[in-house]
């Protein structure tokens, strides 16, 4: 006779032990009565290998911002009743998240080299009843979308049933452990409408304030300082359209709470000279319900209107302050460029004084003689470099008295 049972539970002393029993009839004198009998047969006995684990995973933290360091805890128990051996440890990191280097720490002993995400052969078998504990780190880096990091561990690990039989293969997953991340970002982005001005020209400059993270950013404060030698314009601020005429962003001002995917329009003005200009964004925002909020500051990029100036300074001197009939006196004029751009057509024009004459042929440039030079016609110096100094030189002749 041949049967088949199944193992359900597993035995309490992990055997199953097995005989048979029965009884039969039989004649002693084919017309006398029967006779009964029992029997038992021998027993045979099955040793119960119930390979089996239990794999529980935790996170530290439940909400966290980008730079958060998420702590990892997997805690592998033997649950069956053989050693379970050849154990290979492998985990996946959903976007938003990378594993930290060498923060991998197996029952308390650092293995520095190991990558969870690459996976590696645990060092040590697991007997019966016995417990692992893997701990390791991941950074949050970026938002990702949905907004939160997801988290499985895999085991997989080697058997025997029979000890002269064949090794087999087993995956035991972990559960999924998940971490919401939040982010509280601001975007700055200005503009200037003049690449080059001059003294006395405005300019304005307009900072769009974008919420890209994916939470309200509470307690917004605007601030744009301007460089050396600028001022700014009071009264000239808009936000969205709208004066407020007493914000002034060299000080700081306060946009309150800006909503998720919501824009904010800065507008300012700045009295004349701007160099390099760049607006910054403190705001704050939470991340765990439960926790302070997290304070950031976001900058927009920076502007650069160059300033074009173009000035002369003209100095003159006589070296005479007295004088009479006859006698000459001799004009030195000093010409320099005190602007930063090149002084182009730069005409020099002296009129001769009442009752003297222009002593032909006396001009002189820079302390060369141009005779054909007459100052009262006027005469062309060409174009002055920033910094450049120009001397003309020239005499005239008292012919009458004042």
């Amino acid at each position: 006779m041949v049967f088949t049972v199944t193992v359900i539970p597993l035995p309490t002393h992990a055997s199953v032990i097995n005989y048979a029993v029965g009884t039969l009839s039989y004649k002693i004198d084919p017309n006398g009565q029967y006779y009964t009998k029992s029997y038992q047969s021998n027993t045979v006995n099955t040793i119960i290998i119930q390979p089996s684990m239990t794999v529980s995973k935790v996170v530290d933290k439940v909400y966290a911002t980008i730079q958060n360091v998420l702590n990892y805890s997997l805690l592998i128990k033997n649950t069956g009743n053989t050693t379970i051996s050849q154990l290979f440890f492998s985990d996946v990191l959903s976007n938003g998240a990378s594993f930290k280097a060498g923060t991998l720490v197996i029952d308390g002993v650092s293995y520095p080299t190991y990558d969870p995400i690459a996976g590696f052969n645990m060092p040590n078998n697991i007997i019966s009843g016995n417990t692992s504990l893997i701990q390791f780190q991941a950074t949050v880096t970026s938002l990702p979308t949905p907004a939160y990091v997801e988290n499985t561990s895999n085991i997989n690990f080697s058997y025997r049933i029979d000890p002269s039989g064949s090794v087999t293969t087993k995956d035991v997953p972990s559960n999924s452990v998940t971490t919401n991340v939040v982010l509280g970002k601001i975007t700055a982005l200005k503009a200037v409408d003049k690449t080059i001005a001059t003294i006395g020209d405005e300019i304005t400059y307009t900072i769009t304030l974008t919420n890209v993270g994916n939470v309200i950013d509470y307690s917004v404060v605007f601030q744009d300082t301007p460089s050396n030698g600028v001022t700014f314009k009071t009264g000239s601020v808009k936000v969205n359209g709208v004066s407020q005429p007493l914000s002034n962003p060299t000080t700081g001002f306060s946009l309150g709470d800006i909503g998720i995917g919501n824009v904010v329009t800065v507008v300012s003005v700045p009295a004349t000279n701007t160099v390099i200009n760049q607006a910054v964004i403190a705001f704050e925002y939470p991340v765990d319900p439960k926790q302070p909020y997290y304070t950031d500051t976001s900058y927009s990029n920076t502007v650069t209107t160059n300033i074009a100036y173009g000035s002369l300074n003209v100095t003159k001197a006589a070296n005479k302050q007295y004088a009479t009939r006859g006698e000459q006196i001799t004009y030195t004029v000093t010409i320099q460029n005190v602007g930063n751009i090149n002084a182009t057509n730069v005409v020099f024009q002296d009129p001769t004084p009442h009752n003297t004459m222009f002593v032909i042929g006396s001009t002189t440039i820079n302390g060369t003689p141009y005779p054909d030079y007459n100052p009262s016609a006027g005469f062309d110096l060409g174009t002055m470099t920033p910094g450049q100094i120009i001397t003309v030189v020239y005499k005239v002749q008292i012919v009458d008295m004042c």
